[in-house]
């Protein structure tokens, strides 16, 4: 029995360093629609624009020269905004780790923001 409780705890703890391995942070380019080309979203966000759970390629893999992505929708991610202030429309319910907002003035509103456990950090 005992033998059955240590490689039962091993597991649970190889499955959550798993999930948290595959955690990144996505970089918000804006936009209301999928983005064509590559962004660069950590100097010049390209726009105001929505932020949904999933359906709009407006986030950037990288902060400069990457593809557009949509947004993961996932509690491991981190969304971070830089560059050129813009508003944010939360549509729906978005859930992230935590957001890194790294300009003054960005205005998030409308939905709602879930976070498993991270926070909001201002830079």
């Amino acid at each position: 029995m005992k033998l059955r409780r240590t490689f039962f705890h091993g597991t649970l703890v190889s499955l959550a360093l798993l999930a948290n391995s595959s955690a990144a942070t996505l970089y918000w380019d804006g936009g209301t629609v999928n983005l064509p080309g590559v962004g660069n979203a950590a100097s010049n966000p390209a726009a105001n624009g929505t932020w949904d759970s999933g359906t709009v390629k407006n986030w950037d893999v990288a902060p400069s020269n990457s593809s557009f992505v949509a947004w993961s929708n996932s509690f491991a991610d981190t969304a971070a905004f830089a560059g050129t202030a813009r508003t944010v429309t939360v549509s729906g319910t978005v859930q992230t780790g935590s957001i890194n907002v790294a300009t003054t003035n960005y205005i998030f509103n409308s939905g709602t923001i879930s976070f498993s456990g991270g926070n909001i950090d201002v830079t």
